[in-house]
């Protein structure tokens, strides 16, 4: 929709105007000045949003990466924590105490 506005502003502004900077000086349509302040002034709104697009993503992929490394933590933890209270229950009732060290008790 802006696009067609400023279409239609520069279709319709074909006066020339003399544009100044610096040391430089041009004559140019108004429309199609307009047209390329509104181009200049996308071009820095795409950029603008796509250094904070490539910011959140940066963000994303270090937030996905640490819950990764704690997944892999809590797996271990976890592992660790079932190991001791099968020990903790083998210490705790001799029969089974009994069974695993009729295990570990060499056969021959």
């Amino acid at each position: 929709m802006i696009v067609l506005v400023v279409a239609a502003f520069a279709l319709q502004n074909t006066v020339p105007v003399t544009v100044q900077l610096l040391a430089w000086s041009w004559q140019v349509d108004a429309g199609r000045l307009a047209a390329a302040a509104a181009g200049v002034g996308g071009l820095a709104v795409a950029l603008v949003l796509g250094a904070d697009d490539m910011r959140l993503r940066w963000q994303l992929r270090r937030a996905l990466g640490r819950a990764r490394r704690l997944e892999a933590r809590l797996a271990a933890v976890e592992s660790d924590r079932d190991r001791l209270a099968e020990a903790a229950a083998a210490a705790t009732h001799p029969e089974v105490r009994e069974a695993a060290s009729a295990q570990d008790r060499p056969t021959g």
